[in-house]
């Protein structure tokens, strides 16, 4: 069958029925741009600019917005890098102080002493300036610890130079000099002896002696190590030499030797009196330096 033109559109444009007639659906495209129209060509102008000026209000606002966070984030990131680096100096001057103390422990000189001073008052500095960075009670709060514990700090090690200074004194005025005399007096009865023939009197000398040197030398030994095996055996020695000059005291009827060994059990209980003094003197610096110093160091470190 032929299809006509009409039979065509009507299978291309679908149709509904309003009453008898039949007529395409609305189209909505053609709606808008009827109330379009309908407006004056002034007011779509003013409407178009109207629109631009918003939008350009709106992305200038929020330009406006984030330049001003910007600025909030840099300042902020400006004061966390200077407190940082200020932080990075505290520490840093605080470890340098705590080596100068380990370096006073093995040396002792007026040098490494200057050291620590001079080191403790740049990190009190630092952490002065530092402090005035911050602007939040809870990490003024850990300055202000910081800033006590640096002055415990600093003044437990005053004790300790103060301390090392009462050992240094006890160890070259006293031991070192009581030791020396006592050895020349046995050394002098022993070569008497021998020159008199007196056998005996050599030998327990000789023997005195030997346990004198052994007894200074772990005397010396604990000064250095402070060890309690050498303190042990040092004291060990001691007993020995006190009982080996009662011993060649009573075998003497020399006079002139009898003397000399007299004066060497004196000494020897001076000699004993200054190491205790020296042995107390020790284990209370050590004490501090334990308790205190090793102990407020690392926590300092760690604020």
């Amino acid at each position: 069958q032929r299809l006509d033109v009409r039979s065509f559109a009507r299978l291309i444009w679908p149709k509904k029925r309003v009453g008898i007639e039949y007529v395409r659906p609305m189209d909505h495209g053609g709606k808008t741009m009827s109330v379009l129209k309908r407006f004056r060509v002034t007011a779509k102008i003013f409407t178009g600019f109207g629109i631009v000026l918003t939008l350009l209000l709106i992305i200038s606002a929020t330009g406006v917005v984030n330049l001003r966070l910007g600025d909030h984030n840099f300042t902020r990131y400006r004061a966390i890098a200077m407190q940082t680096n200020q932080a990075g100096r505290v520490q840093a001057n605080l470890l340098e102080t705590r080596l100068a103390v380990k370096d006073f422990m093995l040396t002792g000189t007026e040098a490494t002493i200057d050291a620590v001073k001079r080191r403790a008052a740049a990190t009190l500095e630092h952490q002065k300036a530092f402090k005035q960075l911050v602007d939040e009670q809870k990490k003024e709060d850990i300055l202000n610890t910081t800033g006590d514990e640096l002055n415990a700090y600093v003044g437990s090690f005053d004790e300790v130079t103060r301390l090392q200074a009462d050992r240094n004194d006890l160890v070259i005025n006293r031991l070192d000099k009581i030791g020396p005399q006592m050895e020349r007096n046995i050394s002098a009865v022993m070569q008497n002896a021998f020159d008199d023939s007196d056998v005996l009197a050599a030998f327990l000398a000789g023997k005195l002696q030997r346990n004198m040197l052994l007894m200074r030398l772990y005397v010396g030994k604990f000064l250095i190590a402070n060890d309690p095996a050498s303190l042990e055996r040092a004291q060990q020695e001691a007993k020995i030499v006190r009982d080996q000059t009662a011993a060649l005291l009573s075998e003497l009827s020399n006079a002139e030797r009898r003397r000399l060994v007299q004066e060497t059990a004196d000494l020897l209980s001076q000699y004993e009196a200054a190491f205790a003094q020296v042995k107390t003197v020790i284990e209370n610096r050590n004490a501090i330096i334990d308790d205190r110093l090793d102990t407020i160091g690392p926590k300092v470190s760690n604020l």
